[in-house]
């Protein structure tokens, strides 16, 4: 009886864990091969580049797509400047949460009470989101001559669209903090 609740246990787990959430590339901290694709129920749903430190910085949108709030409390945030070691990786506080199929905006380069002191790249950049055990659960990468735009300057950003989906375009006029579903 014992080996038969084990196994009931395993297939149960299994299946929780393979319920709708997003599917992106995986690497592991610190290398840079990828590994199988895991699932994620929090990505990097849009990023806005062409912020200035005086009056709108740059921003980093996550999405929940699960239908359950996500504690990401743990979690780092990071640009490949930071990858490479120049600056620490930004912990998102404990208790932070994203409620159900919601969004959370980072600035990435201001704010007193959560100084990140990064900016992203208007022309070519990788921004990572790393769960508590190190390990990247989502990513965006963009490179503006290869998506046909000089950069991402004119108040333009990058993201999803569909929402969570692997569908990624450049929309001329950003929704921070809602969704991409309608976007241009």
């Amino acid at each position: 009886m014992n080996r038969i609740f084990n196994i009931s246990n395993s297939i149960i787990l299994l299946t929780i864990l393979s319920t709708s959430c997003v599917e992106d590339k995986l690497y592991i901290a610190d290398e840079n091969k990828p590994v199988e694709p895991i699932k994620s129920e929090v990505s990097i749903n849009e990023v806005f580049a062409n912020g200035d430190a005086a009056t709108y910085s740059d921003w980093v949108e996550l999405y929940n797509d699960s239908e359950i709030a996500v504690n990401i409390g743990g979690y780092s945030i990071y640009d490949e400047g930071i990858k490479s070691g120049a600056k620490s990786k930004r912990v998102i506080a404990e208790g932070i949460t994203i409620p159900a199929k919601s969004f959370l905006v980072l600035n990435t380069d201001i704010d007193a009470n959560e100084t990140v002191l990064f900016g992203l790249s208007t022309t070519s950049e990788t921004v990572y989101l790393e769960n508590k055990q190190g390990v990247v659960v989502s990513q965006i990468s963009w490179d503006a001559t290869i998506l046909g735009e000089t950069d991402l300057k004119s108040g333009k950003s990058y993201g999803r669209k569909p929402d969570g989906s692997t569908n990624f375009v450049i929309f001329t006029t950003p929704t921070k903090g809602t969704s991409n579903n309608n976007a241009n």
